[in-house]
């Protein structure tokens, strides 16, 4: 009997085991024809065939189990599954399989069949528009264009580490901004050292440790990670919306920022990290088989528990060239009265990018990740991922440089507003900023850590560097101020920040640490060698 249905068994976990490869490429657009997807299209045939065999040589019982629980295993995988769903899942297919027996295996072959095609529709990519029919007349000719951008883990130039090619890098950053006349802050800083929390309070112009992203994260700890973030209000979006602006937002899987002002936006395009399609760049095929399969397990939370750190372990690239192309492209084709606000992963680590943006994982993993802690042990790693860092600084520069060129070419960058600033400041430091390190924690782990990239450019505007140290929240605040109050007032004499607010306590320099709620606050001015609180 097993030889008669040894065709269909096999057939059966070739396509169970191939649907959720085939839609992991699809969604990456990733080429399918290549030596490292062969090489996994050889290990799932050898799979198929040994469990055929195995099947054939057990008893039905064991046999019925088996199958139930491999199912299980590809729907953690491709569904994130958690407990109880897999619960579900395996008292289904152990019913199933039970009931229908050898006739389970080509009876399901239609249904895999119809699942591989409907995971090659899913992973068709939306470009994000909502609106794609509006009336651009609607929006009104004297808003100019707003182009916001987050580059993720920037460090201000005033936080940079105590190493020579800090000032190299210095001069570069400073240099690209006196070309497009931009107005630079290098004693920037955050109060919190964590994407979601610097966000949310920096877009809502709030300086507390109560934060929302911390709760959910305490609440999820449980669950293998973190879910998507999303912000459920934004006191910059709707200044702008209040004033008749229209958003398109260029965003990352970890925070949604669509959801706070809905109905002004345009475009919501979200993408997915780490970049699979840098993997292509490795050269070794079993190197980007293990990165490929590795991504590939850890969709699930409950897989990524599982093999905790592996992921990290393989430095594949977060950040997405494409988000740039699309701001761009968008940029040049719009008319006035958008906001283009886009959150991007550079030089947030892993660090592949090299100075020109090319992508190189010739190095050690180990080396390329952005992980905290060993530095202390061995400085030589902190210097050289420092060194690789730098060079994603400049890949970020080339792709702003490239971008404002555009809009130059296009008439569109002079009238344009512009704000480009970090979450936090670099994330390799001896000591990582929470408060179990409180004690340990050094002037640069501070300065380092909470220093943020802030340059903003209006029209008319000459190239000037203001060293006042200032936080994100409140530059954020007066930016936003300073669009409305021109937008409300008669004469667009745009001049920012001449003078500081008699508001003492919105200046008041203090960050919090992570690992506590509310979190730690440490009464401290990050750029100054005080003697730190116990």
């Amino acid at each position: 009997m097993c030889r008669e249905k040894s065709l269909a068994i096999f057939l059966f976990y070739l396509l169970l085991f191939s649907y959720p490869l085939l839609s992991f490429f699809w969604r990456h657009d990733y080429p399918v024809f290549t030596i490292e997807v062969g090489l996994i299209t050889l290990i799932v045939v050898m799979s198929g065939i040994f469990l055929t065999l195995v099947l054939c040589q057990v008893r039905q019982s064991i046999a019925v189990f088996l199958t139930a629980l491999m199912i299980c295993m590809v729907f953690i995988v491709q569904f994130n599954l958690q407990v109880a769903g897999v619960i579900t899942c395996f008292f289904i297919s152990l019913a199933l399989t039970w009931r229908l027996k050898s006739q389970f295996y080509p009876y399901s072959l239609p249904i895999m069949m119809a699942l591989i095609g409907g995971a090659f529709f899913d992973s068709v990519e939306q470009d994000g528009r909502i609106h794609p029919q509006l009336d651009s007349s609607r929006l009104s000719s004297e808003l100019p264009s707003i182009v916001h951008i987050i580059l993720d883990s920037f460090v201000g130039m005033d936080g940079l580490p105590d190493y020579p090619a800090s000032e190299v890098i210095k001069d570069e950053v400073y240099r690209f901004f006196g070309d497009y006349n931009f107005k630079v802050f290098p004693a920037a800083y955050s109060r919190y050292a964590i994407t979601g929390d610097s966000l949310y309070s920096a877009l809502n112009f709030q300086n507390d440790g109560d934060s929302e992203f911390l709760l959910e994260h305490l609440e999820h700890l449980d669950l293998g990670g973190l879910r998507k973030h999303v912000m459920t209000s934004n006191a910059e979006f709707s200044a702008l919306e209040s004033l008749g602006y229209r958003f398109n937002i260029y965003q990352t899987e970890h925070i949604d920022f669509c959801q706070s002002n809905p109905e002004p936006i345009d475009r919501c395009w979200n993408y997915q990290h780490p970049n699979v399609a840098s993997i292509q760049h490795a050269r070794d095929p079993v190197v980007r088989v293990k990165m490929l399969m590795t991504v590939m397990l850890t969709q699930s939370r409950l897989t990524k528990q599982a093999i905790k750190g592996l992921v990290y372990d393989q430095g594949i690239a977060m950040h997405d060239p494409r988000v740039f192309l699309y701001l761009q492209d968008d940029l040049l084709q719009s008319s006035a009265g958008h906001v283009f606000f886009a959150h991007m992963l550079i030089p947030h680590g892993p660090f592949a990018f090299m100075h020109d943006c090319s992508v190189n994982y010739d190095s050690s993993p180990i080396i390329r990740y952005h992980w905290t802690g060993i530095e202390e042990e061995d400085p030589a790693i902190y210097e050289y991922r420092t060194m690789k860092y730098f060079e994603q600084m400049e890949c970020a520069l080339l792709s702003l440089r490239q971008l404002f060129d555009k809009m130059k070419k296009a008439g569109i960058f002079e009238n344009s507003i512009i704000v480009i600033h970090s979450d936090h400041g670099y994330t390799v430091v001896p000591h990582t900023p929470v408060l179990s390190n409180i004690n340990a924690l050094t002037s640069e782990d501070y300065r380092v850590s909470f220093s943020v990239l802030f340059a903003v450019k209006f029209p008319n505007q000459a190239f000037e560097i203001d060293h006042r140290v200032l936080p994100l929240s409140f530059l954020l605040e007066e930016f936003t101020s300073a669009i409305v109050d021109n937008a409300v007032g008669e004469n667009a004499d745009w001049t920012f920040l001449q003078n500081l607010p008699a508001d003492s306590d919105k200046l008041a320099p203090y960050v919090f640490l992570w690992g506590s709620h509310p979190m730690k606050r440490v009464d401290i001015n990050i750029f100054e060698n005080l003697p730190f609180p116990q």
